[in-house]
């Protein structure tokens, strides 16, 4: 899908302008579909099967034990190259979440003590006795917490009694410890720092929207959104041969997240008396993009896909095979007291963990590359463009500056996700 070869020239001059030409080829892989087998979850996992999954060659340097607030107890791994791992240690030990490419958000609280009640949920004791939410800096009264927890053995048990006849995630094995999946540029998740941030509780399904539909007009069709909600983006390179590959990262303005949440947000009232209870449903995604995207140029261009991934089964890695990031729904989920639940953006997977990579939509680099267990997923969005059209987007400026005789020329052009430059323009800095 989009996939194709784009041919461009580049002018410049020895004074002002001089010819280059260039060939970009995009080569296409096709994935062949995965076979899905049930999850073997008495067989215990280990942090050395992360650490060979994932190809790290730092060593282990702290294991840190944590525990949620009804006993659960979990095992925190540092990793001095700058990875972690955490993994449930109840009837066996499990892999939840971790990131080979960071620390913990809770790395620099290690002497202390680390509660833990889901995906990116911890509290540390700070010196005074309070509970200290690491990541916004809140503190929470133990006796509001009190009881809360994370089961882990009982979200796998769950997950298993919901399998159909047809089960939805393969072996916990690292037999293939390479398989690593993403979609096409999937380096605008893993390096996206700019997005809209949620004014109302219950409303992270608009943050991973907003981010998906920012993919979606910078490399598929410029469309999905008007320019005046895109965060333009410019960067320089060093050589002119780099101005049709150099990574790209557009952003959505706030204005886009105010908008949707005024005029096209679905949220289902059973689950909430106002926001702020749950996110959005598997069902409020599609309904709320499907609100939005009839008020576009592709009303009627996109096919779309959700539903709960142990009810209904569907083939969430063969969406990211076939370029379509995936929106999923964390299941028993807690970060703030009032609230359970998170909406995160898939973009690949690692097959060999029965885990995806997710951009959290939170801002901190720590959220843009996490690695989660399937089995804290519950539901599913994704979209499909039913049409090999593409236009190009003008959402960022790519340049490169030369010198001569002591005057700068700056030889700049819009650039499109797929490579494509527009005509260039000339700028000169005395």
């Amino acid at each position: 899908m989009r996939k194709a070869n784009y041919y461009s020239k580049l002018f410049m001059g020895t004074a002002i302008v001089v010819i280059f030409a260039m060939v970009v080829t995009v080569l296409a892989f096709a994935f062949a579909p995965l076979k899905q087998t049930v999850a073997e979850v008495d067989e215990n996992d280990s942090i050395v099967d992360f650490i060979e999954a994932n190809d790290i060659s730092g060593e282990i340097e702290v294991v840190k034990t944590m525990t949620d607030f009804a006993g659960n107890d979990f095992l925190l791994y540092e990793i001095d190259s700058e990875a972690y791992a955490i993994y449930s240690n109840g009837d066996v030990m499990r892999f939840i979440e971790g990131s080979p490419e960071s620390y913990s958000p809770v790395h620099e609280y290690l002497d202390a003590d680390i509660y833990y009640v889901g995906p990116f949920s911890y509290y540390y004791a700070n010196e005074d006795g309070e509970l200290v939410d690491p990541i916004t800096g809140d503190i929470v009264e133990m006796s509001a917490l009190v009881g809360t927890e994370y089961d882990f053995d009982e979200i796998v048990e769950n997950y298993e009694e919901n399998l159909q006849e047809t089960p939805s995630i393969s072996p916990m094995s690292y037999e293939t410890a390479d398989n690593f999946v993403f979609v096409d540029n999937a380096s605008y998740f893993q390096n996206l720092s700019n997005f809209p941030i949620p004014t109302e509780d219950g409303t992270c399904g608009i943050i991973a929207i907003s981010i998906l539909l920012g993919y979606y007009d910078t490399f598929v069709h410029d469309s999905f959104l008007d320019d005046s909600y895109i965060n333009h983006y410019t960067v320089g390179v060093s050589s002119v041969d780099l101005l049709d590959s150099v990574n790209i990262y557009p952003s959505v303005k706030q204005s886009f997240y105010d908008y949707i949440y005024n005029n096209h947000l679905v949220y289902s009232t059973a689950l909430a008396a106002g926001l702020g209870g749950h996110p959005m449903t598997n069902s409020d995604l599609e309904d709320t993009m499907r609100n939005y995207i009839e008020t576009t140029p592709l009303s009627g261009w996109l096919t779309y896909y959700n539903g709960s991934i142990i009810q209904t089964h569907a083939n969430h890695r063969q969406y990211i095979q076939n370029d379509m990031p995936t929106l999923m729904i964390l299941s028993k989920y807690e970060h703030q007291v009032d609230g359970e639940w998170h909406v995160v953006v898939a973009y690949g997977y690692n097959e060999a963990m029965d885990s995806f990579y997710v951009h959290y939509g939170w801002r901190g680099s720590t959220f843009y590359r996490v690695l989660i267990s399937e089995y804290t997923c519950y539901g599913y969005f994704a979209m499909e463009l039913s049409t090999d059209a593409h236009t190009h987007s003008d959402n960022a400026t790519v340049y490169v500056d030369t010198e001569i005789l002591g005057v700068t020329w700056r030889q700049s052009y819009p650039r499109c996700g797929c490579g494509y430059l527009g005509e260039q323009e000339i700028t000169l800095f005395a």
